[in-house]
């Protein structure tokens, strides 16, 4: 049977791809979600695949995002390494290690960036995959969420086996009458333990709204500087009120060289609003001035925090109140509870397509010229935070 060695890693992913590509170590790389993604390999070629810094895209993912901020005091879990070793008896071979490793992959990440790094530097020469999912989920911002890690092995197993190769049985064997005997016992408990599933959910308007606005020297005519391009997007900033200094951050700038030595500048921001209706006015304003590369990385709430514990605390009430309503209808009462488990803590996916976002602030300003409010807001999707807590009372 293949195993699947879970590792969670911290910091930048530098020191994942120094150690996996070293020496010239690594067999093949397959690479998704980044640059350079292999369902597109004949359109990019191998140059584009040997230029991909994965490391780097993916820093920059958790950067833009802010997954790489700690947690709960905690350091951040940056990014996971799943280490999978198939089985010696199955004398696989290169390819088709790849294909098991690439579909399990995207199968369970595939909103994730993703970098497999093969090796065979073991004693006995077996093909491994060493596979680096970025914790960024791309589509929804937010980190990674694995709330059943053991369903990522089970999965693994039936997967080998549609292949032909070993794997471990999922079926869980039968109970022996003499071993539930015993866990009963002979006189059976004194109360009953019961399980209660309590859920809440709320919706919430955002506050705050994230856009990424990148400047490129290639995108203007004549050929205008980053510089000034910048100069003109502050100014236009703050005629619409928004607070520079704490509201716009440079990302990025970087120097791309190319075969002309023709050196092509790019700086990336990062700009915080507070309302739907200022990014409608803030994207009108880039757009006249010819900065189109604008695009939102996430939105969320000034008191998102306080918001996910009112519904976690509702979770729970909701489990002893579902408790309660169970033991009267025959004639019991719920006592202590003993047992308590956040099951899942989830902020369900807001997703944007910019183009959509874009026309509906273009239509926005043309309406605003004509008769509508200057204060109408565009209308973006509430953020839903969704609770499930496990708990168990005896029975009395």
């Amino acid at each position: 049977m293949p195993i699947l060695k879970p590792i969670s890693g911290h910091g930048s992913t530098g020191g994942i791809r120094r150690y996996l590509e070293k020496g010239g170590r690594a067999l093949a790389r397959d690479l998704f979600n980044l640059s350079y993604d292999e369902r597109d390999a004949g359109a990019l070629g191998d140059e584009a695949k040997e230029a991909c810094a994965w490391d780097a895209e993916m820093d920059a993912t958790r950067a833009a995002f802010g997954t790489d901020a700690p947690w709960r005091g905690k350091p951040a879990r940056t990014f996971k390494h799943f280490v999978l070793s198939p089985d010696p008896g199955d004398d696989i071979d290169l390819a088709a290690l790849r294909e098991l490793a690439c579909s399990w992959a995207l199968k369970h990440f595939g909103d994730h960036e993703i970098a497999i790094v093969y090796h065979d530097d073991n004693a006995r020469g077996i093909p491994h995959a060493h596979i680096v999912v970025n914790n960024a989920n791309l589509r929804t911002g937010y980190r990674m969420q694995t709330q059943h890690p053991e369903d990522l092995n089970r999965d693994l197993q039936d997967m080998a086996r549609e292949r032909g190769l070993s794997g471990l049985s999922n079926d869980r064997a039968a109970e022996s009458p003499s071993k539930a005997r015993g866990r009963a016992g002979a006189g059976g408990p004194r109360s009953r333990r019961n399980v209660y599933l309590g859920r809440a959910e709320k919706e919430i308007t955002p506050d705050e709204f994230y856009l990424q606005v990148v400047i490129n020297e290639r995108d203007s005519k004549g050929r205008i500087s980053v510089e000034s391009q910048q100069r003109d997007m502050i100014a236009a900033l703050r005629r619409l009120g928004v607070d520079v200094e704490k509201q716009l951050k440079v990302a990025n700038l970087s120097s791309e060289f190319f075969k002309k030595n023709t050196s092509v500048a790019t700086a990336k921001y990062q700009l915080q609003l507070g309302s739907a209706a200022e990014v409608a006015k803030v994207w009108q304003a880039l757009d006249a001035l010819g900065i189109s590369n604008v695009s939102i990385l996430k939105v969320s709430h000034s008191k998102l925090e306080t918001y996910k514990q009112e519904v976690r605390l509702a979770a729970m009430r909701n489990a002893r109140q579902s408790a309660c309503e169970m033991a009267e209808a025959i004639g019991q009462s719920i006592g202590k509870c003993f047992y308590i488990y956040d099951s899942n803590n989830n902020v369900m996916p807001t997703y944007y397509d910019n183009m959509i976002v874009m026309r509906s602030a273009k239509a926005f300003g043309a309406a605003a010229g004509e008769a509508a409010s200057a204060d109408e807001p565009l209308d973006f999707k509430t953020i839903r935070l969704e609770y499930g807590v496990q708990a168990k009372f005896v029975l009395e």
